[in-house]
Order: structure tokens, then C-alpha cells, then sequence
């Protein structure tokens, strides 16, 4: 978690120290006796969990899909967590599912015999989706 913006509160002095996180409001709350009330507004970078399935990935592997993933790094702000399942039975198939901030989800599945071609169709549809998400709440705007 970045920190965004910080701004000093008065406050009576606690006794004790407690964190307060609104993770809807990206809020941070920090109390201590020694100063006043600080608010942290938080930015939360998009969580990715990649699993592998009947296979080990090699390094290369990893490697070609942390730079496929950097495709979408312009809905950081859109996405909270994008979790991805591969699988290898006969060819990859990849069952990804992604969860917005306004609380939509989405589920990608693909499939190929070669690696590399399918990470490369896993986000085509990704990214396709994500700007289809991202226009529905524009529209709603």
C-alpha cells in the first residue's frame, strides 16, 4: 500500500494505540498517545495470485507472464485482485477471475497448446473485458 495524502487531526491523547482501516474508503485511522489523530489515505496496488496446476512454471515462464500482466497495468485502480488458475492436462488452460472496486467480477477462460500463444490470448480477453467494465461504469457516470 502507497501512502497518498496525509493530514493532521486534533485530538484528544489515548491511552493506547489502535488502527482503524476502511478498505472500502481507503482509509487509515492511526491513534496514538503521543500525537494527534493522523489520516492516511491509502492507494492499494491491484493483488495478483498466479497458481500453476499439474506443472511447475519455469523461471522463463514466469518471466513471459509478469511481462504479459504489465498490459494491464493501467487498471490498477480498477481492478482489486486478479487470481489466475493454469493449468496443464494435454494443453494450458487458463481460468482467470477478476474482482473490481464497485464490486463486479469477471471470469476469463482460454486454452491452448503453447504456452506463450496462450497467455497471449488469456489477455486479449482480459483486457478486452476490463475496458468493457471500465466503459459500463463511465456510462453510469
Amino acid at each position: 500500500m502507497l501512502i497518498k495524502n496525509t493530514t493532521s487531526l486534533s485530538a484528544y491523547a489515548m491511552t493506547f494505540f489502535i488502527v482503524y482501516s476502511l478498505t472500502f474508503l481507503n482509509i487509515s485511522v492511526i491513534m496514538n498517545s503521543n500525537e494527534p489523530y493522523k489520516v492516511f489515505i491509502l492507494e492499494e496496488l491491484m493483488d495478483i495470485k498466479i497458481q500453476a496446476v499439474k506443472f511447475n512454471m519455469d523461471d522463463k515462464q514466469k518471466d513471459y507472464l509478469d511481462q504479459k500482466l504489465k498490459r494491464i497495468e493501467y487498471a490498477e485502480d480498477l481492478i482489486t485482485d486478479l487470481t489466475c488458475h493454469i493449468k496443464l492436462d494435454k494443453k494450458f488452460i487458463y481460468e482467470t477471475s477478476m474482482n473490481f472496486r464497485w464490486g463486479g467480477t469477471a471470469h476469463v477462460s482460454t486454452e491452448n497448446y503453447d504456452f506463450e500463444a496462450g497467455v497471449n490470448k488469456m489477455m486479449d480477453t482480459i483486457d478486452q473485458k476490463v475496458r468493457k467494465e471500465k466503459d459500463k461504469i463511465q456510462e453510469k457516470k
